[in-house]
């Protein structure tokens, strides 16, 4: 999963689509998380960041995770590909150890997942 973000930062180095870069970096994330809640692939919002906060990262590193949607499906807004891709290594890293994983806290909620 790390070699696939260097391949992934190595494509923007060449290409400078912050698109593609932030739905490649989001699909990483959605990969991982999947193997540890099956709902992972449709969660959105508040039910996706309480997927991600299971592994412990801090708030900041949350705050750009949960930035890459913005990059992806809205029209150009900033984006710091290097902050972004310094939060997906630093998540990934711990999230590949099953035991950094916390338990979920409550039933899997739908909340923010697609209909």
């Amino acid at each position: 999963m790390l070699a696939e973000l260097d391949q992934l930062m190595q494509q923007y180095q060449r290409d400078g689509d912050p698109s593609a870069l932030a739905s490649g970096m989001h699909q990483l994330l959605r990969r991982v998380a999947r193997r540890h809640d099956v709902l992972a692939a449709q969660q959105r919002g508040n039910a996706w960041r309480q997927t991600l906060a299971r592994v412990p990262v801090d708030a900041g590193t949350l705050d750009r995770l949960m930035a890459l949607e913005q990059v992806i499906y809205r029209a150009p807004v900033p984006f710091d590909q290097a902050a972004a891709s310094a939060a997906v290594r630093q998540w990934l890293r711990l999230a590949l150890k099953p035991t950094k994983w916390k338990h979920a806290t409550s039933a899997p909620s739908n909340d923010g997942a697609r209909s």
